[in-house]
């Protein structure tokens, strides 16, 4: 966890000379997303870009961009470059289909280069600060192995931060787990909406805050051990309303 850490902090003392950070959200659309699930993915994504505008507006040291993939059979963009959070428009996302998560990290993989979406930043995109936050339920439908590999071959994925939110009592916590490189970076699922909006508003705290502070500071190690002790709270599987 310390290297993860070591390499943020790089990334945000870099932030405030480059003023950009970027956070990419993946989202499971499958099948397995359908109904309230992905209602409330809507609802409380779009919410949760609106804060992190906001955010953004009050905080002239920080341009925080956004882009959104989603994913189940195939892919999509939801722009074809991270945008500033505060001209992104989210667009609801439907749900159907089978969950083909190796297709996802390999066209995250495709996208994080020089190449695609950092080709404006030469040799300094390494000190962009990245957030690659991730959302799924059930279990992927085909292997990913040979593309999990190959994504962790990128330096801009290795050099990122990485947190996930398990979508339902049968997401598959060992696949998330690979994508984030460690389970202390794995949320407890949410088990209903109101877990939802819960868990994506302390992710959204924590990721704020590393970006801004340094993480291997007391004040830095203090936030962590704070914001993942909400990790160990039970889930509301016997709720009215369960996934």
């Amino acid at each position: 966890m310390s290297g993860d850490y070591a390499a943020f902090e790089v990334a945000s003392e870099h932030c405030e000379t480059k003023r950009m950070c970027v956070i990419f959200f993946v989202i499971d659309r499958s099948g397995k997303m359908a109904g309230t699930r992905i209602q409330a993915v809507n609802t409380y994504l779009r919410g949760l870009i609106k804060e992190i505008s906001e955010d953004g507006v009050s905080n002239e040291s920080e341009d925080i961009r956004i882009s959104v993939l989603s994913f189940a059979d195939t892919f999509e963009w939801m722009n074809p470059l991270p945008l500033s959070a505060r001209e992104f428009v989210w667009r609801d996302l439907a749900a159907g289909g089978r969950l083909n998560l190796g297709a996802a990290l390999a066209e995250l993989q495709r996208k994080m280069s020089r190449g695609e979406f950092f080709a404006d930043k030469g040799s300094d995109a390494l000190f962009v600060p990245i957030v690659i936050f991730l959302m799924s339920s059930g279990k992927p439908e085909s292997s990913y192995d040979e593309e999990l590999v190959s994504l962790w071959e990128n330096k801009y994925f290795k050099n990122s931060l990485r947190v996930a939110l398990p979508v339902g009592r049968h997401a598959d916590i060992r696949a998330i787990a690979g994508i984030t490189g460690n389970s202390e970076f794995v949320f407890k699922p949410a088990g209903n909406s109101d877990d939802l909006a819960k868990r994506l508003r302390d992710i959204k705290k924590y990721c704020l805050k590393l970006i801004a502070l340094d993480a291997d500071t007391p004040t830095g190690k203090a936030l962590r051990e704070q914001e993942f002790e909400l990790n160990e709270n039970d889930v509301s599987w016997d709720d009215e309303e369960v996934w």
